[in-house]
């Protein structure tokens, strides 16, 4: 028969498996949780340079609208001048005939 000493011992044992396990745990968790702060800060350095880049791309995009509305504009005047020449042309070639 099991004396009170030996159920002690039998608890005692089971309390100490189940302290590892716990111990054991912790330990991978806290390895997890350190590698997760670490990416943490990669998360953060990738994210200020997204920022970075949308604003670059702001920035390019705006001056490509302000490029582009300047060789519309410089597109029209060499239009109306052309337009200005041919009717010319014509003028001349209406007179020489």
């Amino acid at each position: 028969m099991m004396t009170n000493l030996h159920l002690q011992l039998i608890s005692n044992g089971v309390l100490i498996i189940l302290l590892v396990a716990v111990l054991a745990f912790a330990w991978r968790l806290n390895l997890r949780l350190a590698r997760l702060r670490d990416d943490q800060g990669e998360m953060k350095s990738l994210i200020s340079g997204l920022n970075d880049a949308t604003e670059r791309a702001h920035s390019g995009i705006s001056h490509l609208r302000t490029a582009a509305t300047e060789s519309r504009t410089a597109l029209e005047e060499e239009r109306e001048k052309a337009r200005a020449l041919a009717d010319e042309l014509i003028l001349i070639t209406q007179t020489g005939e």
